[in-house]
């Protein structure tokens, strides 16, 4: 299957590239080329692949922080180097691994600075201004900490500051370079799940970069795989996994890695027996195959701490003690079990 031979489309609601190589001058140096991408609206990305492998760089090349070394960039129908960097500011908004310190500035502050590209030369705030930063709050669920200073918040609380203020910045392309780096377990999910919803329900275009593998084939509409001397790929998570490209990707000192394994997060007892919600259409294949890979099944719910349930959309659901794991599908979940054996 060749992904980077898609057909590349231009036009008002995508970002999109053409044979674009990346990298640095002086000296020159590419780092990836021939990358041909589609980026839709109301769409989730997440950018995944080794250390080294330009993840980064294309955050930055997209967001016209870096020049392409060749190839073109598509944004609103339009090449990216026709953009100012004031105009830029209007269609692209950044979200950075790393927090600026900010001492003096309440969480509001910082949202309401998402809103400089449309003040005036003093960067007055009106009131309709007031009002899109409260919204962006509300929509991040942080409005409570409005009035609270931004270096007094939880590494967690200040990422969410950070998205607030992209989105009160109301671009169509949102990029994050691993907004969830340094979180906890419970805080990761929880930024994946906010910027899943987003993309979703406020038609943005999210990228992001992160080396949680997992979160991302659970969240992302689509992977891009990056690898040093590999073609870049978009395409869905079942259909990287069907193509058995991880392995390939994630490599060292010629070593195969499968990066899809068992988070040290998440625990869970070989023996211990699940229970399946019913469902005519999804019981018996499930049932299959847990049967398959050594799993036991129980007929009643309090006969197990571990629940498996799939949504009208086919989405798998695996909840164990007060935590959950979303599958799209069933071949994602069998990967998930081959790797709780080993």
């Amino acid at each position: 299957m060749k992904f980077n031979q898609k057909d590349i489309t231009v036009n008002e609601n995508m970002l999109s590239t053409q044979r674009l190589n990346i990298g640095y001058l002086n000296p020159k140096s590419i780092i990836a080329s021939n990358i041909n991408l589609n980026l839709q609206q109301g769409q989730l990305y997440c950018l995944i692949g080794p250390n080294g492998s330009g993840k980064t760089t294309l955050l930055r090349t997209l967001s016209g922080f870096l020049k392409p070394l060749d190839g073109h960039i598509f944004m609103s129908g339009k090449d990216l180097s026709q953009f100012s960097t004031s105009k830029l500011s209007t269609h692209i908004s950044i979200v950075l691994t790393k927090q600026p310190a900010l001492p003096l500035l309440t969480v509001f502050d910082v949202v309401a600075m998402g809103r400089h590209p449309f003040t005036d030369f003093w960067g007055h705030i009106t009131a309709s201004d007031k009002a899109i930063v409260l919204n962006a709050l509300h929509m991040v669920n942080i409005e409570n900490k409005i009035s609270c200073f931004f270096d007094h918040l939880s590494d967690g609380e200040k990422q969410k500051v950070m998205i607030a203020k992209a989105l009160a910045q109301q671009t169509p392309f949102i990029f994050l370079d691993e907004p969830a780096a340094f979180l906890d377990f419970p805080s990761r999910i929880e930024i994946m799940q906010l910027l899943s919803e987003l993309a979703h329900h406020q038609n943005k275009t999210i990228l992001l970069s992160t080396h949680d593998v997992p979160l991302a084939f659970q969240y992302a509409d689509e992977i891009i795989l990056m690898a040093l001397s590999k073609p870049t790929i978009s395409a869905k998570p079942s259909e990287i996994i069907l193509e058995n490209l991880l392995e390939d990707y994630f490599s060292l000192n010629g070593k195969k890695y499968n990066p899809f394994s068992l988070p040290n997060y998440f625990k869970y007892p070989f023996k211990h027996p699940i229970f399946i919600v019913e469902n005519e259409e999804s019981h018996s294949p499930l049932k299959v195959l847990l049967e398959q890979r050594g799993f036991s099944t129980v007929s009643k719910p309090e006969e197990s701490q571990c629940l498996l349930k799939v949504d009208n959309n086919g989405e798998i659901k695996f909840y164990y003690h007060q935590q959950v794991l979303k599958f799209k599908r069933l071949e994602e979940f069998d990967i998930f079990l081959k790797n709780v054996q080993e």
